[in-house]
């Protein structure tokens, strides 16, 4: 199942079934406040608008990298809500170059946030989005990309 909302709200979840097995992600990274933006093409494939909005709404917090985790903690809540017991998360997370915080740091304190007992599993160093086609490669930018991860994700329901 594909859903868009906002994804720290839970109502945008209303329509998605529990006992999931998998949830699979990649949300923005630490500083990325285009995010949806960027992203406004896949986001009209599944019921966006036919226009890009170039104003900021609500997004995750960019303020802090302590301020990033702890709303996308709020994201992995609802997400624990929706998975059964022995599910999991996998999440695609990185960094971008003028914020290259430790990104798997970024995203232990996230889940660390979390009401849930999030674990990691395990991770994949997926190299960078050279292979691919880039958005700063056609603006020619110069920034080059950062590693991104491959995270699998367990848990243990509410702990708080």
């Amino acid at each position: 199942m594909i859903t868009q909302g906002d994804s720290t709200h839970a109502t945008s979840y209303a329509k998605v079934q529990d006992n999931l097995s998998y949830v699979v992600t990649s949300p923005p990274y630490y500083g990325l406040v285009t995010y949806v933006q960027d992203q406004w093409l896949r986001n009209w494939f599944v019921g966006g608008p036919e226009t890009i909005d170039y104003g900021r709404g609500k997004q995750l917090s960019h303020e802090s990298p302590e301020a990033f985790a702890k709303s996308l903690g709020k994201v992995w809540n609802h997400c624990g809500d929706r998975l059964k017991p022995d599910g999991k998360m996998i999440v695609r997370f990185g960094s971008i170059r003028s914020r290259d915080h430790a990104p798997l740091d970024i995203l232990r304190q996230s889940l660390a946030s979390s009401r849930h007992d999030w674990r990691i599993e395990g991770w994949l160093d997926v190299g960078t989005a050279d292979a691919g086609k880039r958005q700063a490669d056609t603006m020619g930018t110069l920034s080059s990309p950062t590693t991104e991860f491959d995270v699998t994700i367990g848990f243990s329901r509410a702990r708080r």
